[in-house]
């Protein structure tokens, strides 16, 4: 149902481009083809007696416009769309890994070239940064107490290239889903103001706060999601 309220109105172009086959065809003061004759098709196509010129004009005359329509608007349309939700992904994707990458280099000189890859996962990420680093200390920890005003920077930086990302999706397409645009609307506020974030305890308390939930899908309502909710609102645009 969801899906069908989505396209109502390709729904209703639809049934209009059908309706207008059927009148052309029995106002139509031709014989019906031949490859038409002896069917079930040729009886429900059964002409007027005499024809009707008028709505036959008109049916030829909606056909038309439904194609011209598709074909100059709503094709480029779902093009430019495609193009847009996959660079939106892709920045969404390339902004976790790059943030994975500061986290690690908070607590470890070196790591695995794929590990920040790997952690994109959000179940890897959760298992992961809730390991032990040290006693009494994960390493979720670890990234909070090695989190410096020049690792802040880059992460601030990450956030706006995907904030600008999300600014030039909201104006490029038409989202026609509310909850997706609703949902984007919401995370271009969050990492608008990730611009304000400092090193100090309570800044650094909800920057983490924002990044956990950003890498794992943690919802104060509903706990833990099995999938990436923005990785889904992305999908939907």
């Amino acid at each position: 149902m969801p899906k069908l309220h989505k396209h109502r109105f390709d729904l209703a172009l639809l049934l209009l481009t059908l309706l207008s086959t059927v009148l052309m065809f029995v106002a139509s003061s031709d014989p019906v083809p031949e490859a038409l004759r002896n069917t079930g098709l040729h009886t429900f196509l059964k002409q007027f007696a005499t024809g009707n010129q008028i709505v036959f004009d008109l049916s030829v005359g909606i056909l038309a416009g439904v194609f011209i329509y598709y074909l100059v608007v709503r094709v480029p349309e779902r093009g430019r769309r495609l193009r847009v939700r996959r660079n939106l992904a892709m920045t969404h994707g390339s902004c976790k890994r790059a943030c994975n990458a500061i986290y690690l280099g908070c607590f470890m000189k070196s790591y695995p070239a794929g590990l920040p890859d790997e952690l994109t996962d959000m179940a890897r990420f959760r298992q992961f940064f809730k390991e032990e680093h040290v006693a009494g200390q994960t390493k979720w920890d670890a990234v909070a107490n090695g989190l410096t005003d020049e690792k802040l920077k880059d992460l601030v930086v990450e956030l706006e290239i995907l904030m600008q990302e999300v600014h030039f999706t909201l104006s490029a397409v038409d989202i026609k889903d509310p909850k997706a645009f609703g949902f984007l609307k919401s995370l271009s506020r969050i990492l608008y103001r990730s611009k304000n974030w400092t090193t100090d305890y309570d800044s650094t308390k909800s920057l983490l706060g924002f990044l956990w939930s950003f890498h794992t899908g943690w919802s104060w309502v509903e706990g833990y999601l099995p999938t990436d909710p923005i990785a889904d609102m992305i999908a939907a645009v």
